[in-house]
């Protein structure tokens, strides 16, 4: 690794330069994907780490969440509403519910005691597998850090990290895990940030189905793809979540 002081790219004067590591995105593997839990357990309580990231002023657990998804739905939800005479397949009621949903997640996170603690892990914030590469050997490394903050939650990171596994046969077997691992605290947290997340999947797509219309050479596809994708995930979000 090398660091960069001066401005190659323009606009970002700071940078760092990893080694080239050839490999493929993570997939279903178990043993990697147990690993890679105990590597970010590490990372979250690296306090030498944490001494030199840039501090910004405190904040709770639920600011930490606000500033990751409800700002997001906010913004997204500006969008749709400027141009919802797009959506022909998206009714008021819907977009009623879009608002509740988000003002309700909102109001839970504020109120849940697991919230209330101040945000100072160290993550990585973009745990997704596309940021795990995998070798042939069975190594892998972690890219992406361009999030890594001291201000952040634990939770998120593993919520993003286990998605793939949120849902399925072998929930259990991983939510044992982070438990032993990071504690109950977090695991109550990370319920929240995966109901928030199959969120963002069923309002950001709407997003981008209406921002596509100023590209014509991929809105057609885009559009199509977006408008599937809402009504498939809004389906399966009302039936875990919707009246809970």
């Amino acid at each position: 690794m090398c660091e960069i002081k001066e401005e190659l790219v323009p606009g970002y004067p700071y940078g760092l330069v990893f080694e080239y590591f050839e490999g493929k995105p993570l997939s279903e593997t178990d043993q990697v994907a147990e690993s890679v839990l105990h590597k970010l357990q590490q990372l979250h309580s690296r306090s030498k780490m944490k001494e030199r990231l840039t501090r910004k002023e405190p904040i709770t657990y639920a600011d930490a969440f606000a500033e990751e998804y409800i700002t997001r739905f906010q913004a997204d939800l500006s969008i749709i509403e400027a141009g919802k005479d797009l959506l022909s397949f998206v009714d008021e009621e819907t977009l009623r519910f879009f608002h509740q949903e988000v003002d309700d997640l909102q109001e839970r996170v504020c109120e849940d005691e697991a919230f209330r603690g101040m945000a100072s892990d160290v993550v990585h914030n973009d745990m997704n597998w596309h940021n795990v590469l995998l070798d042939d050997t069975g190594g892998y490394r972690i890219i992406d850090w361009d999030d890594l903050t001291s201000s952040g939650d634990a939770a998120m990171d593993y919520s993003v990290f286990l998605w793939p596994f949120y849902q399925t046969a072998r929930w259990d077997f991983w939510r044992e895990k982070v438990e032993d691992l990071a504690g109950k605290e977090i695991l109550d947290r990370m319920h929240y940030y995966f109901r928030a997340k199959l969120l963002d999947e069923v309002i950001d797509v709407l997003a981008d189905y209406i921002e596509a219309e100023e590209l014509p050479e991929i809105k057609n596809f885009t559009q199509e793809k977006a408008m599937i994708t809402h009504l498939e995930v809004l389906t399966k979000y009302k039936a875990l979540y919707n009246g809970k």
